[in-house]
């Protein structure tokens, strides 16, 4: 549950879909015939179009083919008609279904990509939404860079336009990316010619994967970033503004608008080896602008010779105070019409040569001018003053050139005298920022270290807190993202309070601008919050509530987690669910998984896909079904992750393999799988997981007997989790396990009961984990003889497995721990069945190391009713695949259950020559018995065989090698106080 609840929580609560959605393959045929054809022709032009589909060939994709001729030629029979020369094409709308009419639901994707090959010319991406008005359009030009050749385009889903009818509707609003209807391509620079335009594919994205980068070539997508909104954007927006009245000559034009645009756009030639989301936003400095204008002459009325610089600079001083600011925003529609000049709004003082330039409202400067005009309409007061304050300070450092003459240009001020220094104090002091960053890089670096959290399960490191807290600033967007970072902080570290209460901060954010349709996050983020924390009841009612409201937003991701999540909590907690709403549709059964595993595949969830053919492969091991075939889902896993480059369930799938080869008996492969994880993927997989690999470790050191290696593993993980409260109690719980496991051992009984009574009132978080402390528990009443006691607890552990946590090879175990029980109070009848069943149960479900574990118990029951030729061959059956698995008591248990076999064997010889090569045969299998107990230093096994070599060294009358044994026994119980207190 804690892999899907990890995935949940990564789902929506801040990060966005990781998966692209495709929008539009023309893979085949039929995609393109579904496709609708638009051209002057309908209204009497004489433009001809034609779209068709090619097949796939070595050198190109399978994609649409959008060609033609444009005509400017108007009709003569129509004179109405003043404008064609146009041609373009759209997608059908989605077909219905059950639930209404379908949209494409974009929400929480930043990018529209496109892989396409143009021929140059200025085309136009169209999107029809479900907007009140049906001709609307929300369209975007198409920048290429490599005309002529293969490339992928992205677009900001932000930077498109409304328009209607091809004119842009003012005020603009945001596109109603729930319910997008139709997507095209049209071409309207109404320039006669022929064009040729082929598009593969369409996909919404937030990045382009590894494959997808190295399809898009070394140049990288071409790639429009998102605003500036920062003060080197307001120093942009001046040159901009300069231009268009006229303050920058023919000459300098290019040099200016090339540095304009570099901010805007990637440079063409940049090889991007990262997803887009990695990519820095470029800031350019106050030095940049004073090196870029100083050289070139301004144009003005009068003759006076100056630069453009000292001009730009007396703009951008004339904007004194935020009353200016304002001012200069609200001018900035002027830059698209026939206009005064737009800096009388500003300048108190002189004039500017015309004429005056207006800027197209779908070109690149046209499109930064609206967008930064619209996101400053959109910030509140105080991060409109906080803007005010950056951009005061970012011009802070050109002061100086400022209030110097243009005619002392050449002059650098901060050599001047006293006098300017005292009148400049304030400014030479102030701190300049030379890295601003904008909300949007802020936005990033949080993200990416809510990703780490996420994905590595540790806590924020201190030496970060202080600088979150600068950054939380009241009603911005980054704040909402802090305060998730703060959930995630007080999460790990148990804080429950603390994190209901900024999880209930973000999502006042996050609703506040995202709306209803991610109120099912919410829930979906309560609902693992109160599981994790042991309100299960809690969990279950919003959990139910996230899948009605799920269903009623029509969100299948979310809808898809949600099942998934409460398939397992019902597995693990079935107690605190019931039948109602949403828990009725998956139960605990193979069928269940199935309708789970074919709707994320029909949704393209392949993390989800592969986290759910694990849960198969568990499924198959704890029902007791072939391990092939949870071998077989292991591998199905890799190759979806290989295939579709899933790396978040790489570790999930090393350890259930690392599961299946142990329950095989393949330690080794067992061991190796672990230690992939940690060699390859401790760096880049979840912490648990990594966690969960050292403790499978130190186990398997424990049961070969390297106790130092063991310890070693516990150590490591009581460092590396010390920031993470449940990774840090599972940690503790597992090495009090093993420190019980080893008390019992050594027969620190006192030791044995204070773990267990430290245990018992903090249940195990993991179930397995809980049902190892009851058979300790168990094996620790055994050794106090309190067989009754043991027989209950055996028989309140079955109840619980057999309800909660039906797992064959913890009913084989419990088998066996009652069948020694009964054949240590005298009973070996009724062992002889319990023997019997687990040894059954074992080899159907092909679990082996509990076949070889029942088969040494139905070994000594035999003996115990004297079938001693029996329970020879049962030994010999198994011990050497036994002792491939170093388990060492489960070697020496055998090596004891062969002794009994052959003592009894050797009395029913009357002939001492029979006896004597059975009495050998006994001798050295419990020699090799007391080398295996010694390795794990299990005492109380020790002595039993101590005195079993002293009996039958007495019997071959070996006295000098007697009173070596007899000394090695009583030196064991005058050690062990343990075996002292029982009388041993």
């Amino acid at each position: 549950m804690d892999s899907i609840s990890r995935a949940a929580i990564n789902l929506e609560g801040l990060e966005p879909p990781k998966q692209s959605i495709p929008l539009w393959d023309f893979s085949t045929p039929d995609s393109v015939e579904d496709c609708t054809d638009i051209s002057d022709q309908d209204i009497g032009g004489y433009s001809q179009m034609s779209v068709s589909h090619v097949a796939a060939t070595d050198q190109e994709p399978a994609h649409l083919w959008f060609r033609g001729h444009i005509s400017n030629r108007l009709p003569a029979e129509d004179h109405k008609v003043q404008r064609t020369g146009y041609a373009a094409w759209r997608t059908i709308e989605r077909p219905r279904s059950i639930m209404g009419r379908s949209f494409w639901d974009i929400e929480g994707f930043n990018y529209l990509a496109l892989r396409m090959k143009s021929d140059g010319r200025k085309y136009n991406v169209n999107l029809q939404t479900d907007s009140i008005e049906e001709e609307d359009l929300h369209q975007h030009r198409l920048y290429t860079q490599r005309p002529g050749t293969w490339e992928t385009v992205l677009i900001d889903w932000t930077e498109f336009v409304r328009t209607h009818r091809g004119t842009i509707v003012e005020p603009q609003s945001e596109m109603f990316r729930e319910r997008l209807k139709t997507l095209g391509v049209g071409l309207t620079d109404r320039r006669a010619g022929p064009f040729e335009f082929k598009l593969s594919r369409m996909w919404a994205t937030n990045g382009l994967s590894d494959k997808e980068l190295e399809e898009a070539g070394s140049n990288g997508p071409a790639y429009i970033p998102r605003r500036l909104d920062h003060a080197p954007s307001i120093c942009l927006l001046t040159l901009v503004v300069m231009y268009c009245d006229g303050y920058v000559p023919a000459k300098a034009s290019v040099t200016v608008l090339s540095f304009v645009t570099d901010q805007l756009l990637p440079e063409a030639g940049r090889k991007q080896k990262r997803r887009v989301k990695s990519e820095q936003s470029a800031s350019p400095s106050m030095e940049d602008f004073s090196s870029l204008l100083s050289p070139l002459k301004a144009r003005t009325i009068s003759q006076e010779s100056t630069s453009i610089w000292h001009e730009f600079l007396k703009v951008s001083w004339a904007i004194a105070d935020l009353d200016r600011l304002f001012n200069f925003f609200r001018s900035l529609p002027g830059l698209f019409q026939a206009r005064q000049n737009i800096l009388q709004n500003v300048l108190q003082e002189g004039q500017v040569a015309v004429p005056q330039i207006a800027l197209s409202q779908k070109s690149l400067l046209g499109a930064f001018v609206r967008r930064s005009k619209l996101e400053f309409e959109r910030l509140v007061f105080q991060d409109a003053v906080a803007l005010w304050q950056s951009y005061s300070q970012f011009r802070a450092p050109a002061r100086p050139h400022y209030l110097v003459a243009p005619a002392f240009e050449g002059l650098d001020p901060s050599t001047a005298n006293d006098l300017h220094a005292a009148m400049n104090r304030g400014f030479d002091e102030e701190k300049s920022p030379r890295n601003v960053s904008s909300s949007y890089d802020m936005e990033r670096m949080l993200s990416f270290q809510v990703e780490k959290m996420q994905k590595t399960g540790i806590r924020l490191p201190e030496e970060l807190k202080s600088r979150l807290h600068s950054i939380a600033k009241p009603s911005t967007e980054a704040s909402s993202l802090v305060h998730y970072i703060r959930f995630l902080d007080s999460w790990y570290a148990g804080d429950y309070q603390s994190s209901f209460d900024n999880l209930h901060r973000y999502y006042d954010y996050a609703m506040h601008n995202k709306g209803r349709s991610h109120y099912q996050y919410a829930l979906l983020n309560m609902a693992i919050l109160q599981a994790d924390f042991g309100c299960y009841e809690d969990a279950t009612a919003a959990m139910q509530e996230t899948i009605a409201t799920a269903r009623e937003n029509k969100d299948m991701p979310c809808l898809n987690f949600s099942l998934s999540w409460l398939y397992h909590f019902r597995t693990l907690y079935g107690e605190h669910t019931n039948d109602s709403s949403g828990t009725a549709l998956v139960g605990k059964d193979r069928k269940s998984l199935e309708f789970l595993k074919s709707k994320a595949q029909e949704n393209g969830m392949w993390s989800l896909v592969s986290s759910t053919l694990l849960n198969e492969a568990k499924l198959v091991l704890s029902t007791g079904e072939s391990p092939y075939e949870a071998l077989e889902s292991s591998y199905q896993s890799s190759f979806l992750n290989l295939h579709h480059h899933v790396t978040s369930v790489e570790a999930a799938q090393l350890l259930t393999r690392s599961a299946i080869f142990g329950r095989l008996g393949i330690t080794s492969a067992s061991t190796i799988n672990c230690n992939l994880v940690l060699s390859c993927y401790s760096t880049t997989s979840p912490a648990e997981e990594v966690m969960r690999a050292r403790c499978r470790n130190a186990y398997t050191s424990a049961l070969v007997g390297d106790q130092p290696a063991a310890s070693k593993s516990i150590d490591i993980i009581s460092t590396t989790t010390i920031h993470n409260l449940q990774l840090h109690q599972y940690a503790i719980t597992y090495s009090n396990l093993l420190n019980l496991e080893r008390s019992l051992h050594l027969m620190d009984l006192t030791q044995a009961e204070n773990l267990h009574c430290s245990l018992k009132p903090m249940p195990p978080p993991d179930p397995d984990l809980k049902v190892q402390h009851r058979l300790l528990h168990i094996d620790y009443l055994v050794r106090i003889s309190s067989f009754e006691e043991a027989l209950k607890e055996v028989q309140q552990l079955a109840d619980f497995c057999e309800q909660d946590q039906p797992d064959v090879y913890h009913r084989i175990r419990l088998l066996s721990t009652k069948a020694k029980i009964w054949r240590a109070v005298g009973r070996p009848q009724k062992g002889f069945s319990l023997a019997i069943r687990a040894t059954a149960a074992a080899w159907r479900a092909r679990v082996l190391p509990a076949l070889w574990e029942a088969t040494g118990v139905l070994a000594g029951v035999l003996s115990s009713l004297e079938e001693y030729d029996a329970a020879e061959k049962l030994v010999a059956s198994v011990l050497y695949q036994a002792m491939e698995t170093g388990d060492a008591e489960l070697v020496g248990d055998l090596h004891s259950a062969a002794t009994d076999a052959f003592m009894g064997q050797a009395g029913r010889k009357k002939d001492p020559e029979d006896r004597r090569p059975l009495l050998l045969r006994a001798l050295a299998s419990i020699r090799e018995a007391c080398e295996s107990y010694e390795k794990i230093d299990e005492l109380i096994k020790i002595r039993d065989t101590r005195e079993k070599s002293i009996r039958i060294l007495s019997i071959l009358d070996d006295k000098a090698a007697v009173d070596i044994e007899t000394k090695k026994l009583g030196d064991l119980n005058e050690k062990n106080q343990g075996l002292r207190e029982l009388g041993m």
